[in-house]
């Protein structure tokens, strides 16, 4: 990856904006998708962020050389933490829409909501492992 890169005129001050991380819009992209998706792997998020217009093994390679940079890094764990919250705040707005209904006959439908509250928790289980993983990396 060169820096500056080929389409921000000024990669110095680029790098330093929180939106971008001195990014392009594909490399960005595939570390939203790597970060908010813990079941994917590296090679399917490089796929998803328009890497593999010519051949999968493409897509390969490049996502294996997005995760040695340093910028890309520092997305992932930034959208990373982003979704933990959002997963978190989640199952918190579950949790209090169950303890509302503490006192009354439990149907199907409640069933329906301890079902989604567990997908919640094991969908936060992952970020967590993802994001552990990001950070022993780094280290």
């Amino acid at each position: 990856m060169r820096y500056p890169t080929e389409d921000k005129t000024v990669g110095a001050t680029v790098r330093l904006t929180a939106q971008t991380f001195g990014l392009t819009e594909r490399a960005l992209l595939f570390a939203r998708i790597y970060a908010e998706d813990p079941r994917l792997g590296a090679t399917q998020c490089a796929i998803q962020a328009g890497y593999a217009s010519r051949c999968k093994s493409g897509a390969h390679v490049r996502a294996y050389e997005l995760l040695h940079d340093p910028r890309v890094i520092r997305a992932i764990i930034f959208f990373s933490v982003k979704a933990l919250n959002n997963t978190m705040a989640e199952a918190r707005r579950n949790l209090a829409t169950l303890d509302a209904t503490q006192n009354r006959y439990w149907n199907r439908w409640d069933k329906n909501s301890f079902n989604k509250l567990a997908a919640k928790l094991s969908s936060l289980k992952i970020h967590a492992e993802r994001l552990e993983e990001i950070y022993t990396r780094v280290s």
